[in-house]
């Protein structure tokens, strides 16, 4: 069983959890490309592309894989000044840098066997939950403390496993704990 992990949260406890599932897990980490694409849609599709041909090559070698808008707050902070350069609004920078992240995953999910999906950060959830068609959440378990699991309700993915994880919450051995949870949980296969 494969997962894929869609994170937008660039808090620290975030950026902590991603670094201990990446050691303990052996997870391949991967980070858009994100030069240009407050300015161009054209690059922000190339980044999306470019990010869901790179997953594809791990998911294909049967590896999980977490993505991510970057391995620290510094490349975000960067652009959201860019953005404010061009007259743009932090929701409207986040708007943008989030885009890219559903659009990789719409491609991933176009074209791979996805039996598992973790999505870390509210933002996060509800862009990709949107980009997919899915009206809601149905849970079934709750994989830590204020972390829930359930399945995909409507849309092209309903019945797709998944767990939500806000971008600041839970210890930094929680996304391993999660992704442990969803490899072994034979009552939530």
């Amino acid at each position: 069983m494969v997962l894929l992990v869609v994170c937008g949260s660039i808090s620290t406890v975030t950026i902590e959890q991603v670094a201990e599932a990446e050691r303990q897990l052996g997870v391949k980490v991967l980070e858009p490309n994100l030069s240009g694409v407050l300015v161009s849609d054209e690059k922000l599709g190339a980044a999306a592309r470019d990010l869901a041909g790179r997953v594809e090559e791990y998911l294909t070698q049967d590896k999980d894989v977490i993505t991510r808008l970057a391995g620290s707050k510094d490349p975000i902070l960067k652009i959201q000044e860019l953005g404010k350069q061009l007259g743009m609004s932090p929701l409207q920078v986040a708007d943008r840098l989030l885009l890219v992240l559903s659009e990789s995953f719409k491609r991933i999910a176009a074209r791979q066997k996805l039996v598992g999906l973790i999505l870390v950060g509210g933002d996060t959830s509800i862009r990709i939950m949107n980009a997919v068609g899915a009206k809601g959440v149905s849970v079934e378990d709750e994989v830590l403390p204020g972390v829930p699991a359930g399945r995909i309700l409507g849309g092209k993915y309903e019945g797709m496993r998944m767990v939500t994880k806000a971008g600041g919450f839970g210890d930094r051995y929680a996304l391993v704990k999660i992704m442990r949870y969803m490899k072994s949980n034979e009552r939530f296969q």
